[in-house]
């Protein structure tokens, strides 16, 4: 990514920010962005790791020769998940996981103990 190419935006400190926060989720330029926001240009091989507590939105893509790509990871004890975060996979993704990738994302109670965690070796693909 190159300055100008769009991207992520953050608002640093936004979980007790002294700031009214913007309501748009989308900008065009880096010059339409509120005071406080911050467009976060990161290369290819960054990580960038925040809390989805503060606030974020993203600067219109502008290249038409690469795409942007994006993984979020998303951290939660597996017993403070609801059953309803289970449903939000969709079945033909479930269906092209292997089996012990689909218990790891299985809630269960605090004193359940997985399968696979039972194993010397785990293959996950």
């Amino acid at each position: 990514m190159q300055p100008g190419d769009g991207g992520l935006l953050l608002a640093p400190g936004s979980h007790k920010g002294e700031f009214e926060f913007p309501f748009e989720r989308v900008y065009d330029s880096v010059d339409d962005l509120p005071q406080g926001i911050e467009n976060i240009v990161a290369r290819a091989g960054d990580a960038v790791i925040v809390s989805e507590q503060v606030f974020h939105g993203s600067l219109g893509w502008k290249p038409v020769d690469r795409d942007r790509r994006v993984l979020v990871a998303r951290y939660a004890l597996q017993y403070q998940l609801s059953r309803q975060q289970d449903m939000n996979i969709e079945k033909a993704v479930l269906d092209r996981l292997a089996p012990e990738t689909c218990e790891l994302l299985e809630t269960c109670w605090r004193s359940h103990e997985k399968e696979i965690s039972k194993r010397n070796v785990n293959r996950l693909i």
